[in-house]
């Protein structure tokens, strides 16, 4: 399936702009400041990736720490004005979806809003999967970066050692493609179910030049993290599933394939306007493999970006150049800089992620919402919540 960026502005703002705007403010009256936390990383003892956590409903009398897994994986009441204010303006332009914020290192709000199935009436709440659509490029450009750390790539390393034949491939290097600044675009439609790398391949085989790298703009393109998959593969000899299992023994736990979500009594439908379903479409999402196509939840999906900016995945040097943008561009490894913050957004077939972290995670916002009828980039959302 092939995601378009659109840059035209919308008649109405997109209801979720109008919330946003908070967590803005969130990390700036919060900077500043030191928590000292000491935790061994959690683990998971064996290679699945799914958590089976009971829902707990009994709230905490003190806040919770967002640094514990059982907290990750709770509902949490608005615990002060801040949280009531957000959760209120939440309700009032009908959000659908979970909301995770985080506050000091506190969860202050982990809540869900409207339906997970509207057919059987099931509420969305804390531990309600949810496709997180392009927000997995960070995985990728994790698993990449780990292999850098190992000595088996390095940024510098041209495209053309593992896939000759595409465009300028002697010029572009994975540094290009973890900031999509490869000047490539695809130039096909793919059709049927895929495996990982018939998928990579289909991809790659349609790669036609846009421009020549670091000559223009930065441009949103799929292929850059398709490449990356295959090179991923090439190096690991492993497909991208057991790749990110291997991540599981690193403490990134919460993550579920596709062929697991839809089957997940946890998992959530995804609607566009007035519940209207979208329905399962497995042959699209085989086409996402490493771009997105894995579900998880608000409090795994902050645990990840947690483990990631405090550098518990990787050395800081190689944290450090993972997240560092081109001059004059913000996107880097599934993540905009955005100077004292780094985003993230994501539309996929009804699912719409929307993420804000301070660059030491310590506070944060995580919407993983279940309805999408509007086709908005993510830059109109960043440029509200900027104005506000």
């Amino acid at each position: 399936m092939k995601r378009r960026q659109f840059r035209q502005k919308p008649k109405r703002r997109l209801r979720l702009a109008s919330i946003i705007g908070i967590i803005i403010a969130l990390i700036v009256l919060t900077a500043g400041g030191i928590y000292i936390y000491s935790s061994d990383v959690v683990q998971s003892p064996h290679r699945k990736t799914k958590v089976k956590v009971q829902q707990v409903t009994k709230q905490p009398k003190q806040p919770v720490s967002a640094r514990q897994i059982k907290s990750l994986q709770q509902d949490v009441a608005p615990t002060d004005d801040l949280a009531r204010h957000f959760d209120q303006q939440l309700q009032q332009h009908q959000y659908i979806g979970t909301a995770l914020v985080v506050h000091n290192h506190r969860i202050i709000l982990q809540k869900g809003y409207g339906y997970a199935d509207a057919k059987t009436k099931r509420l969305n709440n804390a531990i309600s999967l949810f496709q997180f659509a392009s927000l997995q490029k960070s995985l990728t450009a994790l698993m990449i970066m780990q292999q850098i750390e190992k000595g088996k790539l390095s940024l510098d390393t041209p495209v053309s050692k593992f896939y000759p034949k595409i465009p300028n491939a002697n010029s572009i290097t994975i540094k290009n493609l973890l900031t999509m600044t490869s000047g490539l675009k695809d130039s096909g439609t793919l059709k049927g179910m895929t495996l990982d790398e018939r998928d990579v391949q289909q991809v790659i085989a349609t790669a036609v030049i846009h421009q020549v790298p670091d000559s223009g703009p930065w441009a949103y393109r799929m292929i850059d993290y398709k490449i990356l998959t295959g090179i991923l593969r090439h190096v690991t000899r492993e497909s991208y599933q057991l790749s990110i299992d291997d991540l599981s023994q690193q403490g990134v736990i919460g993550l579920t394939d596709y062929q697991h979500f839809i089957i997940d009594k946890n998992r959530t439908y995804s609607y566009r306007q007035n519940y209207q379903l979208v329905k399962d479409n497995p042959v699209a999402y085989s086409h996402e493999t490493g771009t997105g196509n894995y579900a998880t939840t608000t409090g795994m999906l902050y645990h990840y970006y947690d483990l990631l900016l405090n550098c518990k995945l990787l050395k800081p040097m190689f944290c450090q150049e993972m997240l560092t943008p081109l001059p004059n561009e913000k996107y880097a490894a599934g993540l905009y800089n955005n100077g004292d913050y780094y985003s993230a957004h994501g539309i996929i077939r009804g699912y719409e992620p929307c993420v804000v972290l301070s660059k030491n995670s310590k506070d944060a916002v995580i919407l993983l919402s279940n309805q999408n009828y509007k086709k908005i980039h993510g830059n109109h959302l960043q440029n509200d919540y900027l104005q506000k």
